[in-house]
């Protein structure tokens, strides 16, 4: 930096190794097709409408919400491309001043590994942009989280487990179904710990649909997000399931309420979770439904 250069009002710089070999890395940045499938942040989407990956390319991309209602778009110049090194873009939100925002991404080949290093500036800090740099080093976190899924190498379907949790409510299958669907019920229980709050629960449930509920611990926030493969009320729901900031991945989940007079019984079926993750996501699942129906700390949802 010289004298005459101002220091950015915002930095952020993070550091990720890779489990992948860089060609392969490198084709995830590069490639408008594959970019598509890890860029944005969980349970947004990404479109491109324009990616002329080059040293003075452009690209115009938006990331949009699942409702498809809201909508970020944004654009900018590849300033510099060093084939498998390094890709250097600026680019800008819309109303704020040109090339406002200077991305670098430094790729270090480490054989079957690739480290990156992301540095991220904005000169001036305004209206528009000061909501998204709060939120940024979480946002990366989770992009480079999608990216790690979507290039490392692929884990086995005979790798995964799966497991079911039964529980028994004196309410009405009715009664048990609508906690999981309706927002102001769920943000009492779904996804809640003893210690968090939850500052969040989005829910559109229906065939299509997705859910973001978000647990705020210690200060930090948890995004849980899914979509709805299956919805049939008062006795099937079957949804996609990802805690973004542990993985990417999505695993699946599926709920059976079967009336049993005088009330239901609930079986939760939660398939393709991750060896490390099974017996902590079994046990987290067996507290959620002990708080569905009020286990003492809170009144239940039900």
């Amino acid at each position: 930096m010289t004298g005459t250069e101002k220091k950015p009002e915002f930095e952020l710089k993070l550091e990720r190794v890779i489990d992948a070999p860089v060609a392969r890395v490198w084709d995830a940045w590069s490639k408008p097709e594959q970019v598509s499938k890890w860029f944005a942040p969980k349970p947004l989407s990404l479109e491109i409408a324009k990616l002329d990956f080059r040293s003075g390319g452009t690209f115009q991309m938006s990331m949009v919400w699942p409702d498809g209602k809201q909508r970020h778009d944004f654009g900018g110049t590849y300033v510099e491309v060093v084939q498998g090194k390094k890709i250097v873009w600026t680019g800008e939100f819309p109303g704020d001043p040109k090339d406002n925002i200077r991305t670098e991404v430094v790729f270090t080949d480490l054989g079957e590994k690739t480290k990156l290093n992301v540095i991220q500036n904005f000169a001036v800090l305004t209206d528009v942009n000061r909501g998204p740099t709060q939120g940024a080093n979480q946002g990366w976190g989770m992009t480079l989280d999608q990216l790690e899924a979507f290039v490392g190498p692929e884990i086995k379907t005979e790798d995964r487990r799966e497991f079911t949790v039964k529980r028994r409510f004196d309410a009405p299958p009715e009664k048990v179904f609508e906690a999981w669907v309706d927002p102001e019920k769920a943000r009492r229980w779904l996804f809640a710990t003893p210690a968090g709050k939850i500052v969040r629960c989005d829910i559109d449930a229906r065939p299509g649909g997705s859910f973001s509920i978000v647990d705020r611990r210690d200060g930090k926030d948890v995004e849980h997000v899914g979509e709805y493969k299956t919805v049939e009320p008062p006795r099937l729901l079957e949804f996609t399931f990802a805690v973004p900031e542990l993985s990417a991945e999505s695993t699946l989940v599926t709920v059976e309420i079967v009336r049993a007079d005088p009330g239901c019984e609930l079986t939760l079926h939660h398939r393709g979770v991750l060896p490390e993750w099974a017996e902590k996501s079994r046990e987290g699942w067996g507290r959620l439904l002990d708080a569905l129906a009020g286990d003492g700390r809170s009144p239940g949802a039900i």
